[in-house]
């Protein structure tokens, strides 16, 4: 059976745009919960949810890639520095088969649908897909260079073997205590756990 995890773009029938995965409640495993943005609305983007058959589904990818983003011109002039444009694009380039981050929110769909989402207030939302400890690292410094060529803030979320997700800021946090416990959503459910407890929920080794 399919597994669909929270940010995943499903299209329906022969319709043309796709639908985001939300967290799932407690429904049958032959129905999906999934939303589509509707634009912005004074500001804020506003959107519509749907509970679906999955037998409806007619195509299931992850979010659209960071990469593909800023390959189009007119979104990279809002997302990055002019003089820093050429080092990101090479950075992910070279990170492709090491590191997968993926967007989602205003720019995305501002991708998807070739309409304006985003406004002077928008933050570019990412997601770093984990499968081992080890990078974690790479991680942590591709998310400063970012942040440190870009126009506007960066947030988003860590995601550990598509299993749970982590606020990025918040895993990073250097004050943060080995035994404290932070955030956690799944598809179903949040949770607090440990950074260690995080590694065990996902089925991730420690680095060695």
């Amino acid at each position: 059976m399919t597994e669909y995890f929270r940010h995943d773009l499903i299209w329906r029938g022969n319709e043309n745009l796709p639908y985001v995965v939300t967290r799932q409640p407690a429904i049958s495993l032959d129905k999906l919960l999934v939303a589509r943005s509707l634009g912005p609305d004074k500001s804020v983007l506003s959107r519509q949810t749907f509970l679906i058959d999955t037998s409806e589904v007619t195509n299931h990818t992850m979010p659209i890639k960071l990469i593909d983003i800023l390959n189009k011109p007119e979104l990279r002039e809002k997302i990055i520095a002019s003089g820093k444009q050429t080092f990101i694009l090479s950075l992910l380039d070279k990170l492709t088969n090491t590191i997968s981050v993926c967007c989602y929110g205003s720019f995305s769909w501002e991708y998807l649908t070739n309409k304006i989402y985003t406004t002077a207030t928008s933050d570019l939302d990412l997601l770093f897909y984990v499968k081992n400890e080890a990078e974690l690292s790479g991680i942590a410094d591709l998310f400063d260079k970012l942040n440190s060529c870009a126009k506007l803030p960066i947030d988003g979320e860590i995601i550990f073997n598509r299993k749970c997700s982590v606020a990025i800021r918040e895993w990073f946090n250097l004050n943060l205590a080995s035994s404290e416990k932070i955030l956690v959503k799944t598809s179903h459910e949040v949770n607090l756990l440990t950074q260690r407890e995080v590694f065990q929920y996902a089925g991730i080794s420690p680095a060695a």
